[in-house]
């Protein structure tokens, strides 16, 4: 009976956390070892779990409902700056990353149908889905309505993650040979992939503008949604890490779609992940856009109990419209995605997920 109500929830939450990282996920277990891989795909959404629910109940503590200003009543002024400029940063960089893999996709389906320049192609798919996509859910009032799309994305998720259990059987997965040609255990590649792995899980941004589009929140609601949300996303990235590593062992790529032969199936999952990538936009630019705003606009919060920072229309059209954009042309002028969600995931990614947390909930139960 409690998952129900939580339903939509835990679908907007599960669109915000799956994303590009799912693809990278076999290549991490070529450079970890696969056990030492899993391990660490669990051991970070143990970790993220923990800092989910310091949040939550500082939140709670300090009848705070926003991360920013969370962060002010705890921290001061100066938490509340690089709160911002973290969230800025992980967002754009996380939008930068979504163009490029949709730019990636696209252009890999559109190739076989029309003739042209392959650069210019992506060029074009990337700055349509900005102005005909993006920009257009970007501008959505609230996260609610999004939860019927976001079902579609979470059935693709589960379709993928057949298609590649089918790939891995068909390439004997149950007879186990494959065991002896994958590295298990490989210590060397874990500070390549623990970026990857603690950015796979970060929904720590996301989880103030879920528990704000509740009817009646609460911290016993918010954690049960959070560890729903995580273990189905645990379950997805375990499983595609597993299939994936089993059928291309060492030459698995950064994006495992790469290594698929060209077929229609594939061009049909590549869509598929480019529509899904492309319903997780509004979720980043949701709070992006309220980081902007309370850092330039409204940098002393008004006392009370701050529930959703109303941005002014105009604003709200011009802030949007300029994180589409800009996030845009980076795309345009980038074409790796490991190189940006390293970057990210090692600078603003850890302060945004793991070190605020623990300081926020220290000082929360502290006053």
């Amino acid at each position: 009976p409690t998952m129900e109500p939580n339903m939509k929830h835990v679908t907007n939450l599960v669109n915000s956390i799956i994303g590009v990282s799912v693809l990278a996920m076999p290549f991490c277990m070529k450079k970890c070892g696969l056990i030492l891989g899993i391990g660490l795909l669990l051991g970070a959404a143990w970790l993220t779990n923990i800092s989910c629910n310091m949040l939550v109940a500082a939140a709670q503590v300090k009848r705070r409902r926003t991360y920013e200003y969370l962060a002010f009543y705890t921290i001061g002024g100066s938490g509340k700056f690089v709160v911002e400029l973290s969230m800025i940063g992980l967002m754009l960089g996380t939008c930068v990353a979504f163009y490029v893999i949709i730019g990636d996709l696209a252009t890999g389906i559109l190739s076989t149908m029309v003739e042209g320049n392959h650069q210019h192609l992506r060029t074009f798919v990337i700055i349509f889905c900005g102005l005909c996509i993006a920009l257009p859910l970007g501008l959505m009032k609230n996260l609610s309505s999004l939860s019927s799309i976001g079902m579609f994305s979470l059935i693709f998720y589960m379709s993928f993650v057949c298609v590649m259990f089918y790939q891995a059987v068909s390439n004997g997965l149950l007879t186990l040979t494959w065991l002896y040609e994958v590295e298990l255990f490989k210590p060397a590649g874990i500070f390549q992939c623990l970026p990857i792995f603690s950015l796979a899980y970060a929904c720590q941004c996301q989880l103030f503008v879920v528990y704000d589009s509740m009817e009646e929140p609460s911290v016993i609601r918010m954690e049960n949604i959070v560890s729903s949300s995580l273990k189905i996303v645990s379950a997805v990235y375990c499983l595609v890490a597993l299939f994936g590593y089993s059928v291309f062992k060492g030459d698995v790529q950064g994006n495992v779609l790469r290594n698929f032969p060209q077929s229609l199936l594939l061009d049909i999952i590549k869509f598929g992940f480019a529509l899904s990538v492309v319903v997780g936009f509004p979720l980043m630019i949701f709070p992006c856009r309220q980081s902007i705003y309370t850092l330039f606009f409204k940098p002393q919060p008004v006392e009370g109990i701050a529930s959703k920072t109303f941005i002014e229309p105009f604003t709200f059209k011009a802030i949007t419209l300029s994180i589409v954009l800009s996030t845009m042309l980076l795309a345009i002028s980038i074409p790796d995605v490991e190189t940006i969600l390293g970057l990210t995931g090692a600078t603003m990614g850890s302060f945004i997920c793991f070190i605020f947390p623990g300081i926020i909930y220290s000082k929360a139960l502290k006053d």
